[in-house]
């Protein structure tokens, strides 16, 4: 749910303690950074798990690496990135 905050900006509840969030605030979608290591430390604890197991439907076809010949070779060596002591 949003709102609007004390300055009448949009405003959207932390995820961690829901106090009231400013869209443009430094630790948004949390109030502070203590909610947002408190967030991050329940990823970390495994507090937080996928809705279901993953199976082979949900395999990601889409995302595999492009083929070889759609990759750019690596730009050639300028005179000032070789090594004089070589």
């Amino acid at each position: 749910m949003t709102g609007n905050g004390e300055n009448g900006q949009p405003s959207t509840p932390c995820r961690t303690c829901g106090k009231a969030v400013a869209a443009t605030s430094r630790h948004a979608p949390f109030c502070s950074k203590r909610c947002r290591d408190a967030d991050l430390g329940a990823w970390f604890n495994e507090s937080y798990t996928l809705s279901r197991p993953i199976t082979e439907e949900d395999d990601l076809d889409g995302l595999e690496p492009p083929p070889e010949e759609n990759i750019s070779p690596p730009p050639p060596e300028s005179p000032e990135d070789r090594d004089p002591w070589k």
